[in-house]
């Protein structure tokens, strides 16, 4: 039997609605049983509802269709603690262990640290600063701090 694709939605419709008569649940469970995009959009849309039910506190009622409980084939399937428990541990083991690579990628190797461990930098200063007596002015600039080098490899005149 061939229906329309507003018939078949106008069937999901009155059967989420519990208005469905026999001869058209008969109808509906043809159309589910013989085509896959009509029992996939049965099973979302009587997914939706249970879904919009639950939002709301409202019971769920779905009459069974040719003996199948909708209520089974909508249910995501179940998922064992032992899996979930032994996946979130995977996840662990990985993020301590990138951790572990990454502290051993940024510390200094045993020679860096023996090498470094004999020098003592200071800071070198190549100017000396002196703060003077009267100002000094040019085109732009007008100065009290002179800055000159600390060692003078050319005089300039």
């Amino acid at each position: 039997m061939i229906i329309s694709k507003e018939g078949f939605k106008r069937l999901v419709s009155e059967y989420i609605d519990g208005e469905l008569s026999v001869d058209k649940t008969q109808q509906l469970f043809d159309c589910i049983h013989s085509n896959s995009q009509a029992k996939d959009y049965f099973l979302r849309s009587c997914a939706m509802h249970k879904t919009m039910c639950k939002l709301y506190g409202r019971k769920v009622v779905f009459t069974k269709i040719a003996g199948l409980d909708i209520e089974k084939l909508i249910e995501p399937p179940k998922r064992s603690k032992i899996r979930a428990v032994s996946e979130w541990s995977a996840i662990a083991c990985l993020l301590v262990s990138c951790a572990v690579f990454v502290y051993i990628a940024l510390s200094p190797s045993k020679a860096e640290a023996l090498e470094d461990d004999g020098k003592i930098e200071s800071p070198i200063i190549n100017y000396k600063a002196h703060i003077r007596n009267s100002i000094k002015a040019d085109d732009s600039e007008a100065s009290i701090i002179e800055v000159l080098p600390k060692h003078l490899i050319f005089k300039a005149d």
